[in-house]
């Protein structure tokens, strides 16, 4: 009873599929494209020894701060469709740099199912079955670092490997659920 319950209150309310959309449509850069456009935000000028590089990402910003935080709530929901994500101005480095932090942020939050386990036996007085999220918490932007850093070790260890296999390389091939991904695309 436990795990049919459980499928069905993940699978009939909206929580699983609202978090893969904003965790996606949150970081359409990733990690690497965030690092890109900081690089880009933070030129060198020709007279600057070689010794001085790029600050690492996110340390000459602040954390937000909760007004911050609503102000980029009420962009995202006017105007994120409409910003060119495939060639990311400068101008908009802090709403991408919130971008990504938010979506960290629902990447790492946890699910509570509440399951009654007398639920068959309804009266007005029976709980019902609920879905909670918790750690909400917004990541500090000192964590930036800490990410592109294992998104680099990962990709090291990745080009290393001898053979790839994506997952999800049938998205790019004909809808054929039966056939086996094809790998071309993710070598």
């Amino acid at each position: 009873m436990l795990i049919p319950t459980a499928h069905s209150l993940l699978v009939h309310t909206p929580v699983l599929r609202t978090l893969a959309i904003l965790q996606r449509s949150l970081e359409v850069l990733d990690i690497e494209g965030l690092s890109k456009l900081w690089a880009l935000s933070h030129p060198q000028s020709p007279s600057e020894s070689p010794a001085v590089c790029v600050p690492p990402i996110g340390s000459t910003s602040p954390n937000p701060t909760i007004s911050e935080w609503t102000n980029f709530v009420d962009e995202y929901l006017a105007s994120h469709n409409t910003l060119d994500h495939a060639h990311p101005k400068t101008s908009n480095l802090r709403y991408y740099l919130l971008a990504y932090l938010l979506s960290a942020t629902f990447k790492d939050c946890s699910i509570i199912l509440g399951i009654n386990p007398n639920n068959s036996k309804a009266s007005s007085d029976t709980k019902i079955n609920s879905v909670t999220l918790i750690d909400l918490d917004p990541k500090s932007i000192d964590k930036l670092t800490k990410w592109e850093k294992l998104d680099r070790e990962i990709v090291e260890s990745y080009n290393g490997a001898e053979e790839k296999h994506c997952v999800d390389g049938w998205k790019d091939n004909k809808p054929d659920y039966h056939q086996r991904p094809k790998t071309s695309s993710c070598t």
